[in-house]
């Protein structure tokens, strides 16, 4: 038995019964399902009979309305198949229909969803329910939903602890204006089409303390779906609490009956994930890592008087920035190193990038009389320590602390990070305005929503994962995989409303898709932050042209520190030319 799988209209079945008739209700039994959905219309006579549509046509062949019709007559017609042969099934009245399922009820939990097309109908409904709670019948054993919100007013009004369920045709977009209009009703439930419920839509029920009712998540049988379609369909059925109205029951179970093979596959990836994630995450190339230098041994730094810096995090760990004081008048950039490498280590031996691509950016940065603070955290350079969320966040509060206590003034704060520093970067955007110091600008290259988004892209690209179809889900990987999680949109929605945030992605990132950087960028829009978008059409995840990146963030962080120029006209646009040199902004 599944609670969250209800027949819609009953269950078409094997032998294909007409819905909504008695044959099609026993089969939604047999199937194992947690609850059957009817309609309901009142007979000439005011009996409720269980039937869809308004008209009889479409299921007997005779044109006449329901209403039109004492019992006696309606239960002359027989019920037609969806090929339109005729069938020995009649249509059923409710009180026949309750009773056929009275045992299922009494076994376990089982849940009737009325759904109520004529608002007349609703005193004869509310009695028939009075009748059966009067026999041992719970509550709980119905949800009465329609689109007719007056309806169900009738009914909250006739039995008020009732649960009921709202019923809406409409956009994602529009659910909310519906929610709010109707939240007298208190539903236990918002019924919508399976294909509004959106992830927003999914949120805004259940911070609502509804639960999600989804009708026909399939057009066909799902086992004739194509597979993407299918594997689509089951990953949402797995991973959202909802409860799927559908015409195929028993094949939507038969899908969903977890396979052997796939599940100890699953089980042997989700162990090496959990157990080599360290390793994974922090440094997956140790070849050409090395120690972390005194600026003094870097030409590139040494001209500009980077000087050495030791930090201590509050758990007494020691990790290294270097640092130079700028010109009062120009931006001051905080920058925080990807998972890879630091700083100052040259990449021998990693052919995908140079790492002294880093070292070129931040000589840019400091060529335009800018100051500099280049952190590398804990576990990176000469520090011995294990690197991990928790210790990251340690070491932000200290680099944060520096920047408050030192004297830099936050409005000429850029703060910068590139790939895993881009988590860094955010959270210390984050600390700064908890210490109403928040930066001018942000600046992400190549972001991420969180970890387990993109865990779960990673994954479903090993060759096991891909030839068994195994389905390792963002939320399954977040909440029983991952040890570090770096919630980067989330700790967006805490960054101060003036600061300008600046997302550089790379058009053919080949470790982190570019719609993080879309889905980042919506999340800063709805906020009511700044945003300007570059895109490097042709660079992937490691090698954004550190000179060109270097400029471009020199440009914004003036423009943003001075607060003068019309950012507006940056927005949503692709990385400009970068100008000569005698047109900088800095020179």
């Amino acid at each position: 038995m599944n609670a969250n799988v209800w027949g819609h209209r009953g269950c078409r079945g094997a032998a294909n019964p007409p819905e909504n008739s008695l044959a099609a209700f026993q089969s939604a039994v047999e199937s194992g399902v947690g609850g059957i959905e009817l309609d309901v219309h009142l007979s000439k006579d005011r009996v409720l009979v269980v039937f869809h549509d308004a008209t009889l046509e479409r299921m007997t062949g005779v044109a006449a309305e329901v209403t039109s019709l004492t019992l006696p007559e309606l239960k002359k017609l027989r019920l037609l198949t969806v090929e339109k042969r005729l069938s020995k099934e009649r249509i059923p009245t409710l009180n026949e229909v309750l009773d056929l399922v009275d045992g299922r009820r009494q076994s376990g939990p089982f849940v009737v969803n009325i759904e109520i097309k004529d608002p007349r109908s609703a005193q004869a409904v509310a009695a028939i329910i009075r009748q059966r709670l009067a026999v041992g019948w719970s509550r709980e054993n119905f949800l009465i939903s329609s689109f007719e919100m007056s309806c169900l007013r009738d009914i909250k009004a006739l039995l008020p602890t009732l649960p009921i369920g709202t019923l809406f045709e409409c956009s994602a977009e529009d659910l909310a204006q519906k929610m709010e209009e109707t939240a007298d009703l208190k539903p236990v439930t918002i019924n919508i089409p399976f294909s509004a419920l959106t992830p927003a839509a999914s949120e805004l029920i259940q911070a609502a303390g509804a639960m999600a009712v989804v009708w026909t998540p399939n057009e066909t049988s799902p086992i004739e779906l194509p597979p993407t379609k299918r594997e689509k369909l089951i990953k949402r059925l797995r991973e959202r609490e909802f409860v799927a109205i559908t015409d195929f029951p028993k094949e939507l179970f038969q899908i969903l009956k977890p396979n052997k093979a796939r599940a100890t596959a699953a089980g042997v990836l989700a162990a090496c994930l959990a157990y080599g994630q360290q390793d994974i995450l922090f440094r997956p190339n140790e070849s050409g890592l090395e120690g972390l230098k005194s600026p003094s041994e870097y030409p590139q730094l040494k001209r500009f008087g980077f000087s050495e810096l030791q930090l201590t995090a509050e758990d007494g760990v020691h990790f290294m920035a270097w640092e130079r004081r700028g010109a009062l008048d120009r931006p001051h950039f905080v920058l925080f190193h990807g998972n890879r490498a630091h700083w100052g280590d040259t990449g021998v031996g990693d052919p995908q990038r140079d790492r002294r691509a880093r070292l070129k950016f931040i000589e840019e940065l400091a060529s335009s009389g800018a100051g500099v603070t280049a952190v590398t955290l804990r576990g990176f350079g000469g520090s011995s320590a294990i690197p991990s969320e928790l210790g990251f966040l340690r070491d932000l509060r200290a680099v944060t602390e520096h920047l408050v206590t030192s004297g830099f003034h936050h409005r000429r704060l850029v703060v910068a990070g590139e790939s895993l520093g881009t988590w860094a970067a955010t959270q210390t955007a984050v600390y700064l305005t908890q210490r109403n110091s928040p930066p001018a600008l942000l600046s992400l290259q190549n972001p991420f929503t969180c970890m387990a988004d993109v865990g779960e892209e990673v994954v479903s690209q090993y060759p096991m994962v891909r030839s068994l179809n195994i389905g390792i889900s963002a939320s399954a990987l977040d909440r029983h995989v991952l040890k570090n999680h770096f919630y980067t949109a989330n700790l967006l929605l805490e960054v101060n409303a003036g600061t300008v945030v600046h997302i550089a992605t790379s058009g053919k990132d080949d470790l982190v898709h570019p719609s993080h950087s879309e889905k980042l960028a919506e999340i800063a829009r709805g906020r009511n932050l700044r945003v300007v978008r570059d895109v490097f059409a042709e660079a992937l995840h490691h090698n954004i042209p550190p000179v060109d990146y270097a400029r471009r963030l020199i440009c914004l962080g003036v423009e943003s520190c001075d607060g003068t120029s019309d950012l507006g006209e940056l927005w949503g646009e692709p990385l400009r030319a970068i100008p000569p040199m005698d047109q900088m902004p800095y020179l």
